[in-house]
């Protein structure tokens, strides 16, 4: 059972412009709190919230940043990618932000997780997702830059002892 999130999520929703009938919680993840927000006048949306510690184990603390690096991965990694026209691999797009509130709101890639599709699937298909997903990983691997921007680790600090430089 998760923990309860200091965030009202249908207060916050009544105060957004984003369009919901119904605010459903999501079972199956650990880390954040997962709703999916449907509409009679929009495709469904999953909205993911974050705090200082995993939803499902409170006492483990975890940093908010994780919900900026997903924001920042899935609005940037799109545009290093080239367009795909032998893959169903796709990420969900964004649909709105909120870094204070630390709420996430994207694309419902649909109600059945690969956990719960995998033992339904033939052998054949099996096969064709994991090739699929193998030269997806490849053409992610192949275009996003190998920079320090590209990471949000600081740089590692040396331990070792400065030594003292002589006066020209």
């Amino acid at each position: 059972m998760p923990s309860p999130s200091s965030l009202d999520i249908p207060a916050y929703l009544a105060s957004s412009p984003l369009p919901y009938d119904t605010l459903t919680p999501l079972s199956g993840g650990t880390a954040n709190f997962v709703y999916r927000l449907t509409s009679a006048s929009h495709p469904s949306r999953i909205l993911k919230h974050a705090e200082p510690y995993i939803a499902s184990q409170s006492h483990i603390a975890l940093p908010v940043a994780r919900m900026a690096f997903e924001h920042r991965a899935l609005t940037q990694l799109p545009a290093h990618l080239p367009p795909s026209t032998h893959t169903n691999i796709v990420l969900p797009r964004v649909h709105h932000y909120d870094p204070e509130a630390h709420v996430l709101v994207m694309d419902d890639c649909g109600s059945t997780t690969l956990k719960q599709a995998y033992p339904t699937l033939s052998a054949t298909d099996l096969q064709t997702y994991g090739h699929q997903l193998g030269v997806w990983l490849a053409h992610l691997h192949a275009s996003t830059p190998a920079s320090p921007s590209a990471t949000t680790s600081p740089p590692k600090k040396s331990l070792a002892t400065p030594t003292p430089t002589s006066p020209p």
